[in-house]
C-alpha cells in the first residue's frame, strides 16, 4: 500500500477519474472498435505552461493508461494544491494522490523509502536535512547529503535528488507578541533576530529540528557570520536555556498568551499560521512583529523527484502549471499568503507591510546549528579538572588567574540545566591521600541533588569560591587527564554526552615523576572504547600553557582544545568549550 493514500483532483470521493468496473467497461469497449478496424489513441496531454486555465474536451476522453502521481503537500497549502490538480486538462489521464502532511512526517517516509513523486514542504531547506529533522530521538546523527545505498536498497533521496520546480507560496517568519507586553517581553521595534538572542527581551521557541520557522529564524539569529565578545557568550546561554524547554510546535506557544493581559513571551512563527491562529481564536490580542535587519521566509518549494519516468514528469509539468491559476493563487490569499495579487493578512485590525527578506544561509551553516541545538538539549556529565598550582596566584590584567577562573566557572555553572552531572577535581602535584596529582571537591551529581539542604550546583560553587585557599604545587597536568578520562570512562552513561573538562594554566610540569606526553596519548588511545566515547575538552589560560601539548590530549579523544591568552578572552573560551560538546 502506498505510503500516500488518495486524495485531491481525481480523488478524495473521486480518487481516480474512472473506477474499476467503469475502467473495465471502457477496456471491453475498446476491444470491440478495434475488432471493428478501428485504433484507440492513449491520450497524454500537455497544456500551456504559460496558461493559467484548463479547457474540457469536448468529446469524451478515454484513456488506456491512467498515470499517478502522489504529491505530499504541508498542510495550510493543500487546499489550494488539490485546487491546483483539478486544473490539468481531461486529456492529461492522470490521478494526482494529494495527502496534507507536515514536512518532518514526509521527511520520516522518505527515511524509511517511501518518497512522494512530488513534495511541497514549507521551507526549502528540508531536502538537505532529511537526516536531520529528528527531535528528541536518541544520538542525534548526521549524513551526508550524496548518498549512494547499497544495490538492494532504496534509494536515499536528499538534495541530489529533488528538482526545484519553482515557489508556491510565501510568507514571511514573524515574532508572535502581545497587544500589552509586559516589560521583558516588549519588542524594540529596531530589533534584529540576533538581538532577540542577544538582548533582554524574552523569547520562546520551537524545535528547529521540526518547526522550519523556529530553525529560520536560530538561522538568521547566527548568522552566516559567527557571533563574537558579548553576543556569542549571551547567544550560547540563549541557546542552552531555550533548548531545554523547547517544544515540538508552536501549538504550546499560542496557548502561553494571557488573554486578558494581553501578553505573551514573542516567539517566531510564520505569519500566515499566526494570520490563521488569531481568525480561529475570536479571543487572542496576538499581533506580528516583523524584525528590523531582515526576516527569513517559508516559500513552499515544489520539488519532484529527480528519477520520475517520461509520462510522470509530464504530469508534474501540468501539475505545475495547474499550481499558476488565478483561482489557486486566490485561494493562497485567502489563507493568508502573499501573493501577487495579495501583500498579506491584516491581523487584530493591523494591515500587512512590507519586509526586507533576510540572506538565505548556507546549508552547512544552518545545519551546524541545528547539531548545535540538539546536542545542547542533551543533558551533559561532566568532570571539571581545575588546575591549582601555584601559578594560579599570578596576575592577570587587573586581577589574578584564579579569579577569572573563578568567576567564568561560577557562570557557566549557573546556566547549566538541572539534569546535568557535574563534578569537581583540583589538581597540582602530590594532592591526594597517596600522593596522587588530584583530589575530588565534589562528586559527580544532578545539579538538582540535594546534599544536606544545598543543591548540589550550590555545593559546587562553594567549592569553586574554596579553591583560592587551596593553591600550591606544581602541574601534574598528564597523570590528571588519564585519571579523570578513566574516571568517566568507568560510570559512563549514554543518556549523557561524557566529558572531561580539563583546565591549566601551564604545562605539565609533576615534580613527582608521572606519564610524559606520548605515554598519556598511548594510554588514552589503548583506553578509549567507541561504545563509551569520552572527550577530553582542555582549557589554555596565560602564555604559560603548551598548546601543542593541549591540542593533542584533546584531539586523542574527539575532544577540542582552547587557549586564553589574554585575561579578557577567558570566559569567552569557557563558554566555547561549553558548547564544544557539538564537535
Amino acid at each position: 500500500m502506498s505510503q500516500f493514500p488518495n486524495r485531491g483532483r481525481h480523488a478524495s470521493t473521486t480518487t481516480a477519474r474512472f473506477d474499476r468496473p467503469t475502467i473495465l467497461l471502457i477496456a471491453a469497449i475498446a476491444v470491440a472498435v478495434v475488432a471493428a478496424g478501428f485504433a484507440v489513441t492513449k491520450l497524454v496531454g500537455r497544456s500551456n505552461l504559460g496558461s493559467t486555465t484548463a479547457t474540457a474536451p469536448t468529446t469524451p476522453v478515454v484513456c488506456g493508461q491512467v498515470a499517478t502521481v502522489s504529491v505530499a503537500a504541508a498542510p495550510e497549502v493543500a487546499s489550494a494544491v488539490e485546487l491546483a490538480a483539478e486544473q490539468v486538462p481531461e486529456d492529461a489521464c492522470v490521478t494526482y494522490e494529494i495527502t496534507a502532511t507536515p514536512a518532518r512526517e514526509v521527511a520520516d517516509a522518505i527515511e524509511a523509502g517511501q518518497a512522494p513523486q512530488v513534495w511541497i514542504p514549507d521551507a526549502a531547506d528540508w531536502t538537505s536535512r532529511i537526516t536531520e529533522h529528528r527531535s528528541g530521538r536518541g544520538q542525534f546523527t548526521m549524513a551526508s547529503l550524496a548518498v549512494t545505498p547499497p544495490p538492494d536498497a532504496a534509494p536515499e533521496l536528499t538534495a541530489e535528488g529533488w528538482r526545484n520546480l519553482g515557489s508556491l507560496a510565501r510568507t514571511p517568519v514573524v515574532l508572535a507578541v502581545g497587544a500589552s507586553p509586559a516589560e521583558n517581553n516588549s519588542v524594540p521595534a529596531t530589533a534584529t533576530w540576533r538581538d532577540m538572542f542577544t538582548g533582554t527581551t524574552a523569547i520562546q521557541m520551537a524545535q528547529p529540528s521540526t518547526s522550519a520557522a523556529s530553525r529560520l529564524a536560530l538561522d538568521t539569529a547566527r548568522g552566516a557570520v559567527p557571533a563574537t565578545g558579548d553576543d556569542y557568550l549571551i547567544l550560547g546561554q540563549r541557546m542552552i536555556f531555550l533548548s531545554r524547554f523547547a517544544r515540538d510546535s508552536d501549538t504550546a506557544a499560542f496557548a502561553s498568551e494571557d488573554e486578558e493581559a494581553g501578553d505573551v513571551t514573542p516567539f517566531p512563527v510564520s505569519e500566515q499560521r499566526l494570520a490563521n491562529h488569531v481568525s480561529g481564536t475570536p479571543d487572542s490580542g496576538l499581533r506580528r512583529h516583523i524584525p528590523a535587519g531582515g526576516t527569513p521566509e517559508l516559500t513552499y518549494p515544489v520539488y519532484a523527484r529527480a528519477d520520475l519516468p517520461e509520462d510522470l514528469a509530464t504530469a508534474v509539468e501540468e501539475f505545475v502549471t495547474g499550481l499558476q491559476a488565478e483561482n489557486v493563487q486566490a485561494r493562497l490569499a485567502e489563507a493568508g499568503f502573499r501573493t501577487s495579487a495579495s501583500p498579506g493578512p491584516t491581523i487584530n485590525g493591523v494591515e500587512p507591510t512590507e519586509y526586507e527578506v533576510a540572506p538565505v544561509i548556507d546549508p552547512e551553516r544552518s545545519l551546524e546549528t541545528t547539531r548545535l541545538w540538539e546536542t545542547l538539549r542533551l543533558d551533559m556529565r561532566m568532570l571539571a579538572a581545575i588546575d591549582v598550582s601555584g601559578s594560579m596566584r599570578w596576575a592577570a590584567g587587573d586581577s589574578s588567574r584564579i579569579d577569572l577562573l573563578q568567576k567564568a566557572t561560577l557562570d557557566a555553572l549557573a546556566i547549566l540545566p538541572d539534569g546535568s552531572q557535574i563534578g569537581a577535581w583540583i589538581f597540582s602535584t602530590a594532592r591526594g591521600p597517596n600522593r596522587e596529582d588530584w583530589v575530588p571537591i565534589a562528586p559527580m551529581r544532578l545539579l538538582s541533588d540535594n546534599v544536606d539542604g544545598k543543591t548540589h550546583r550550590q555545593v559546587l560553587s562553594d567549592e569553586i569560591i574554596a579553591i583560592s585557599d587551596r593553591l600550591g604545587g606544581d602541574t601534574g597536568l598528564y597523570d590528571t587527564a588519564l585519571a579523570a578520562f578513566l574516571e568517566v570512562q568507568k560510570e559512563f552513561d549514554e543518556r549523557y554526552v561524557n566529558s572531561v573538562v580539563l583546565i591549566t594554566d601551564g604545562e605539565n610540569d609533576d615534580s613527582t615523576d608521572g606519564l610524559s606526553l606520548p605515554q598519556l596519548l598511548n594510554e588514552l588511545q589503548a583506553k578509549s572504547d567507541p561504545q563509551r566515547p569520552v572527550r577530553i575538552v582542555t582549557i589554555g589560560i596565560g602564555p604559560d600553557t603548551d598548546p601543542s601539548a593541549l591540542q593533542a590530549i584533546s584531539d586523542a579523544t574527539n575532544g577540542t582544545s582552547y587557549v586564553a591568552l589574554h585575561p579578557k578572552d577567558i570566559e569567552t573560551v569557557f563558554f566555547r568549550a561549553l558548547l564544544a560538546r557539538a564537535a
